[in-house]
């Protein structure tokens, strides 16, 4: 029974019928793991490791993509893997912010690398 705190008077009643579930046995739990992507170090200076995961064995990365801050690519690579992890030797570019971008099936992930 639920109260209504500002008209105490006004009382709900709902009867919830439950099946009879003797004898079944429920469906096993799906299990999510969410996709994941990190950099390290971030700022860099000469190098930083990019991990990505995308949180299912079925669903594979097809590209990395660092873009500039005016939406030059920088650097691609092709990838054909649930998860992984890159080396980027980033010594040579220009400070400022790029964004990494792992490319998957269904939604890309993407992070800003702050370059030093």
């Amino acid at each position: 029974m639920l109260v209504n705190p500002y008209w105490p008077e006004c009382k709900f009643e709902l009867e919830v019928p439950f099946p009879d579930m003797e004898g079944k046995h429920a469906a096993p739990a799906a299990v999510s793991v969410k996709a994941t992507m990190s950099l390290a170090p971030n700022p860099a200076k000469t190098q930083t490791t990019v991990r990505y995961d995308t949180g299912d064995l079925a669903k594979k990365a097809r590209m990395m993509l660092v873009h500039d801050a005016m939406g030059n690519v920088k650097y691609r690579k092709e990838l054909d893997a649930s998860k992984g992890q890159i080396e980027l030797q980033v010594a040579t570019w220009l400070q400022g912010v790029y964004i990494v971008t792992i490319v998957t099936e269904d939604r890309p992930l993407q992070s800003k690398l702050l370059k030093e």
